[in-house]
């Protein structure tokens, strides 16, 4: 018997009011760099039963991600940053579906399922709702941080445009009146300029990233539709994230390439900080990705007439 519309509404994830769906991104900058690492190292961060660890030629991989994104809402302009620390996994229940890839192939857009995604075990936001959104829709362990960063602009003035990309990250995870909310608060204005206004020093610092892709050749490819594990109401859940024009790939030789990217750790206490330093450290990247969202609009400089 065919089920009802109210069944088959019934059978989605809740979406908790006042968020909707699709969330439309009026801009977006990204860089990701992708390691492969002992698949033994990573298997105890699988937080979900239901999740199998995606394996390349024997070995395993993490990934992390910078974003700066601008979203348009009718009351004004949301701006995020968030760093987005994940496994490749896939679901137990799909295995026998999964094709044997590479991970160039698949960070190339070859692996056409889309059953390997993105299992997340660390995400420091900027912005109270958007932190709000990834925890309560996503189940992401999203917790408050701020972030400095030096990226590629067409508006540097400086002569010669570089393709560097260089962000810290800080842990604000004491304003637990920012961590523990499960709703969006009537003082949110001034929770988040309080967050913002919080100090970043080297005692509160997770990771100093610098990521160095002047001159380098990027190949031109997608793994959209992105998918991102996540679980409610005790299954295993799983969503898209589109990006909507080709990434720039780059693919580093472990030794020609080596200084291109380097981690700096602080001294934060947070469990994001030392697992990438115990799991990383000194590992050089196998691949680095970044977009830039196109201008809409320039403003020239005045002439005489």
């Amino acid at each position: 018997m065919p089920s009802t519309q109210a069944e088959q509404v019934k059978s989605l994830p809740a979406i908790p009011t006042p968020f909707q769906l699709p969330f439309y991104y009026s801009s977006l900058f990204n860089v990701g760099l992708y390691y492969l690492l002992p698949a033994e190292s990573l298997k105890p961060y699988i937080r979900y039963n239901e999740l199998e660890l995606a394996t390349f030629d024997g070995q395993a991989c993490l990934t992390f991600n910078f974003q700066s994104y601008t979203g348009q809402f009718p009351f004004g302009t949301g701006v995020t940053q968030e760093i987005e620390v994940q496994i490749l996994a896939y679901p137990k229940s799909q295995k026998d579906q999964v094709p044997s890839v590479s991970l160039k192939e698949f960070l190339l857009g070859e692996e056409q399922t889309r059953l390997i995604g993105n299992h997340r075990i660390h995400v420091p936001c900027d912005a109270i709702i958007a932190l709000l959104a990834g925890k309560l829709i996503f189940a992401e362990p999203k917790f408050p941080a701020t972030f400095e960063t030096s990226l590629p602009s067409l508006n540097d003035q400086q002569s010669t445009y570089s393709n560097k990309w260089n962000f810290k990250c800080f842990d604000q995870s004491h304003m637990t009146e920012v961590g523990n909310l499960t709703a969006i608060p009537a003082n949110l204005r001034e929770l988040q300029y309080k967050l913002l206004g919080e100090k970043n020093e080297d005692s509160n610092l997770i990771v100093d990233c610098h990521i160095d892709l002047t001159g380098m050749h990027g190949l031109p490819g997608n793994f959209s539709p992105i998918t991102e594990y996540g679980h409610a109401e005790g299954k295993l859940t799983a969503a898209r994230w589109n990006i909507l024009q080709p990434l720039s790939t780059y693919f580093f030789d472990a030794q020609k390439d080596a200084k291109r990217v380097t981690l700096k750790f602080g001294k934060s206490a947070h469990k994001m900080r030392t697992d990438l330093e115990t799991l990383v450290g000194k590992t050089s990247p196998f691949a680095a990705f970044s977009f830039q969202s196109a201008p809409d609009a320039t403003q020239s400089r005045p002439f005489f007439v």
